[in-house]
């Protein structure tokens, strides 16, 4: 009996991994925070959420501002223009590409959480 256990939790393992599992390499369009373009083909930063574009915060002095935008343009100034390595996942339900992306070695999803343009979140 616990022969079956272990094939079967063997099985559903295997059979829950993404045959299709792929890599999309190139230079992306930055669309916003957590998502981008590459080669025509939208991908969502899996495991982050970040300021839509045109969101608008409130700073400490009551002052509103576009953060979805600055989040956006802070994602291009560090990995905008270069060359973008994306393991991807999966699809979510607007049919993205959800991935993981590597830029210079650096893993873009834990750099925008890191530097509080993004939260994690991981429903995505």
């Amino acid at each position: 009996m616990r022969y079956l256990a272990y094939v079967a939790l063997v099985f559903f393992a295997i059979a829950a991994t993404p045959a299709h599992a792929i890599d999309i390499v190139g230079i992306p369009i930055i669309v916003d925070g957590d998502t981008v373009e590459i080669a025509g083909k939208k991908i969502r930063l899996e495991g982050i959420d970040a300021l839509e574009t045109d969101q608008i915060c409130i700073d400490a002095n009551g002052e509103r501002w576009s953060c979805g935008i600055t989040a956006r343009d802070q994602l291009n100034q560090k990995a905008g223009g270069k060359l973008w390595k994306c393991h991807v996942g999966g699809t979510d339900r607007y049919r993205r590409s959800l991935a993981s992306c590597e830029v210079d070695g650096i893993n873009i999803n834990q750099w925008i959480v890191a530097n509080g343009w993004a939260l994690s979140f991981v429903r995505y």
